[in-house]
């Protein structure tokens, strides 16, 4: 096909399928997840306590009996999960930029993704379902996750943040428990 550009004609080249399809479909995909983890994002960002209360080292203390350590498991942990995730998802982040070949396996499933729910015409083909894209993927994911050596990371990272998150729960006073020795003056 032929254009008309300053009074020039130019030919039109059609580019292949491949080549526009993943952009435009990373696009729309980035679109939709960006939006989805903003939101998530967000909702944690909103519940999480203040972080001058959570990092206050004065409310760190021993639990006095396996009951006081179940009830202030049972209070802690819902209070703080919003900063709890926020911890984790941070140093899921930190051990993923200390490794570069996860962070491009990353982009590598991000565009695969892309690519099978946002780039694809509508097909007919009723074989080709979004149960098998998804099947698909996963399979992808696991090779992939493996291939980088990434498995030990994301296990590892996401251990220690439960571990954070555990120990903060049993040894940080319960939110709504008074602290009366902060009270009182001289000792007394």
């Amino acid at each position: 096909m032929l254009s008309l550009l300053r009074g020039k004609a130019y030919e039109e080249r059609k580019l292949p399928f491949m080549a526009t399809a993943v952009p435009n479909a990373a696009a729309r995909a980035l679109e939709k997840v960006s939006g989805t983890a903003l939101d998530w994002v967000w909702r944690c960002w909103s519940t999480a306590q203040p972080w001058p209360q959570f990092f206050d080292m004065t409310q760190l203390t021993s639990p006095a009996s396996a009951a006081e350590l179940k009830e202030r498991l049972a209070v802690n942990l819902p209070f703080y999960r919003g900063n709890y995730a926020i911890v984790g998802g941070g140093l899921l982040v930190l051990a993923t930029l200390l490794r570069p070949v996860m962070l491009i396996a990353a982009v590598a499933l991000f565009l695969l993704y892309s690519y099978l729910f946002f780039g694809q015409p509508e097909v007919t083909n009723p074989w080709w379902t979004a149960r098998r894209k998804q099947a698909v993927l996963g399979v992808v994911s696991v090779v992939t996750v493996y291939w980088v050596d990434a498995f030990g990371t994301i296990c590892s990272t996401l251990t220690v943040a439960s571990l954070l998150a555990a120990a903060h729960g049993a040894f940080r006073k319960c939110a709504d428990e008074t602290d009366f020795e902060a009270n009182l003056s001289n000792g007394r």
